[in-house]
């Protein structure tokens, strides 16, 4: 199978899988605030945030393994290959569980330090527990969902996460029901986490038959590599733990957990909204890596270029989507009385884009070539900023000081990123913001406005959305009127060529199931003609 069929089929699984499992925290999350309650959400926030600091302490050697594994299997130097892998799994064994016994030495000190209500102290105590039981398995585990994203077996990682998403919707649900609240979520992450990764050993095991388990392999030198690359990717690490906890640690020190709760609601949304430019990032790593163990330069020239492309040509709809439509968006999902949810998510939604459109593409590629520096400089810069300008604006401004600082951060530490992107591949920043972005960002904005003066006449003169119903079917319309006129942009800008046109193709075709691409059901099909024309092209 050749690297562009290996994109294509992980990607169309990875896009599938992402499709169907992106809905489980929008049913989740209104039912869990409605059973919990906004105090008690903004305390599993806090707890979630509190136990994903511990994970800042491994020198995110993990960071290294889709490089390292990556590298070997190329080469089918499976000696290394299985050195590296071992040293990495009884180090995160090791790891996972001395931070985990400390943590659970001084959880009452620790706890204490985020100003949860007396009433509250004891139910706090027992999620946090069963946090750090999740936060053991996950650190020991992780190295095998590497070994599967080195191999290229994204797709398998996809289909996991969608099925054992689904049993935990599932399973949220009924403990909800059955009045176990807090506590019953966090039983359901534990078994969730764990049948995940008792899923991702056998399918590893199965899918590299050459790898193998085995302590006697561990090795010194394999370790010091991986710390070096990793020590660097550290840095980086701790800013996206800032840009997503740090502030509703600062919300919660200095106001009340209703605040951490807006906030948290309103990052949710944000996160959703990188879900559908993010199916392209997973794709990249592995193939960066593949490519330079060929070093072959220009096509990690191109690769790094096509991201840009392809990230801004996703980013841009998304987002500006998200930022027109916020008050509507919230509204539909959670109801009235989070109001202050949609006025942050039009703040935040600005850093995002910035940050997937101009940072994301080089952070995508560069690292997984063993240069990850400049994505540490990029966190340094996110970090020394981040810490300071967003404790004084959250201690005077509250929650808009919050999304204020997070995405001033975001965007200083993006521009680095960018700049030195277009250093490292020998490009001029004007050409790539030209060429590669610049005719999105134009239909984009046209877009929104276009869409926003639609929504505005309707909601004025014509009907007001009165509930979740009404909510839901106002964004399906305005986000096909959107869509379309968006996509009639990008083919009036000519912005797509014929490469693109049949990657695209082999994507469909991917998601399309084998029986219903025959030719005899696609004569029948209403829309067979159409299917023909596409698969023609993706052959082309």
């Amino acid at each position: 199978m050749s690297l562009a069929d290996k994109v294509v089929k992980n990607t169309a699984y990875y896009v599938l899988a992402q499709l169907f499992g992106f809905i489980f925290p929008l049913i989740l999350t209104p039912f869990i605030l409605s059973n919990i309650g906004e105090v008690q959400f903004g305390l599993y926030a806090l707890i979630l945030g509190f136990i994903g600091l511990f994970n800042l302490f491994d020198l995110s050697i993990s960071s290294s393994f889709v490089v390292f594994i990556s590298r070997y299997n190329v080469s089918r130097d499976f000696k290394n290959l299985n050195e590296y892998f071992n040293t990495g799994l009884i180090f995160y064994i090791i790891i996972s569980l001395l931070i985990a016994g400390a943590a659970y030495f001084f959880s009452e000190s620790l706890l204490s330090l985020l100003n949860i209500p007396a009433e509250l102290q004891e139910l706090a105590l027992n999620v946090y527990n069963i946090g750090l039981i999740i936060f053991i398995i996950s650190g020991t585990f992780m190295i095998f969902t590497s070994v599967l994203i080195s191999i290229q077996k994204m797709y398998i990682t996809s289909v996991v996460a969608l099925t054992v998403g689904f049993i935990n919707l599932i399973l949220t649900v009924i403990v909800l029901k059955a009045g176990y609240g807090l506590t019953g979520i966090m039983w359901v992450q534990l078994f969730s986490v764990s049948l995940t990764n008792i899923m991702y050993v056998i399918l590893a095991k199965k899918h590299l038959s050459e790898l193998k388990v085995n302590p006697f392999l561990t090795r010194i030198a394999p370790l010091k590599e991986m710390s070096k690359f990793g020590v660097q990717m550290q840095v980086s690490k701790l800013a996206t733990f800032a840009a997503e906890k740090y502030d509703e640690f600062l919300l919660a020190y200095f106001s009340v957990l209703n605040n951490v709760t807006y906030f948290n609601v309103a990052n949710r949304i944000t996160r959703i909204g990188r879900l559908v430019p993010f199916q392209i990032i997973p794709q990249i790593a592995p193939i960066a890596s593949e490519l330079k163990a060929k070093n072959d330069d220009q096509k990690l020239k191109e690769l790094y270029t096509d991201s840009a492309k392809y990230l801004t040509l996703t980013a841009v709809p998304v987002f500006i989507f998200l930022f027109v439509f916020s008050d509507l968006i919230i509204y539909t999902w959670l109801g009235a009385g989070y109001e202050l949810s949609s006025y942050i998510l039009k703040i935040l939604v600005i850093g995002q884009l910035v940050n997937m459109s101009i940072s994301a593409p080089g952070n995508s590629v560069i690292p997984n070539t063993g240069v990850p520096k400049f994505q540490m400089r990029e966190g340094m810069i996110f970090l020394g900023i981040n810490l300071v300008v967003s404790f004084f604006l959250i201690k005077y401004f509250g929650l808009t000081g919050a999304a204020i600082g997070s995405v001033f951060s975001t965007i200083i530490s993006s521009l680095y990123l960018y700049f030195v992107s277009a250093k490292f591949f020998s490009l001029k920043i004007k050409d790539i913001f030209s060429e590669k972005q610049f005719r999105p960002l134009a239909a984009g904005i046209i877009s929104g406005i276009a869409a926003g003066a639609v929504y505005y006449i309707s909601y004025k003169f014509i009907y007001q959305p009165q509930g979740r119903i009404s909510g839901i079917i106002y964004i399906i319309i305005l986000s096909v009127f959107f869509t379309t006129i968006y996509f009639l942009l990008i083919k009036k800008m000519k912005f797509l060529d014929n490469r693109d046109k049949k990657l695209i193709s082999k994507v469909i075709i991917k998601m399309i199931p084998e029986k219903y691409l025959k030719e005899e059901k696609l004569n029948r099909s209403r829309y067979g003609k159409y299917i023909i024309q596409i698969k023609k092209l993706s052959e082309n």
